[in-house]
């Protein structure tokens, strides 16, 4: 048997450009997973982006939450979309609440912590098979702003 897949058919998985930050205050945005170790050595301040509070303890107290960015409750649910749909749903989401307004909650939390912003959710993406509405944002703010989103590493680069 041949499989065959148009173009169309196949799903862009967004995938995460990593990175360390020099200081905690580089003025740029940063995502990870709530489990990622590179969080309280970076100094960045933690953010939940996602529906619920994890359930398990953290290493590290949030600096407060954007709940713009959640993804639309109707993406939860099954069938679950794939990136393709869920960009179109959740950019169109973003698109409503405009660059001026998520940079108005960020800069509100880098004024309150004193650091840049650690976006935080569940999906662990370091292996390229996993997506999550983090890459999205970090996609649709690049293309929004030309300021790239870098996914927090565990620990900084040997150099």
């Amino acid at each position: 048997m041949t499989l065959v897949l148009w173009p169309e058919m196949i799903e862009t998985i967004p995938q995460a450009t990593f990175g360390w930050p020099d200081s905690p205050r580089t003025g740029r945005l940063w995502t990870a997973r709530y489990w990622c170790s590179g969080i309280v050595p970076s100094g960045l301040a933690p953010v939940r982006i996602t529906l619920g509070a994890p359930r398990f303890p953290l290493r590290f107290g949030l600096a407060g939450e954007i709940p713009n960015l959640v993804p639309p409750r109707s993406t939860f649910r099954k069938p679950y979309l794939g990136p393709t749909a869920f960009r179109a749903v959740y950019g169109s989401m973003l698109d409503g609440i405009g660059v001026d307004r998520i940079r108005a909650q960020v800069d509100a939390i880098r004024e309150t912590s004193g650091a840049d912003p650690v976006l935080l959710c569940f999906e662990d993406v370091r292996d390229g098979a996993d997506w999550c509405h983090r890459l999205i944002f970090a996609e649709w703010w690049r293309e929004q702003t030309g300021e790239p989103v870098l996914e927090l590493l565990d620990q900084p680069p040997v150099v």
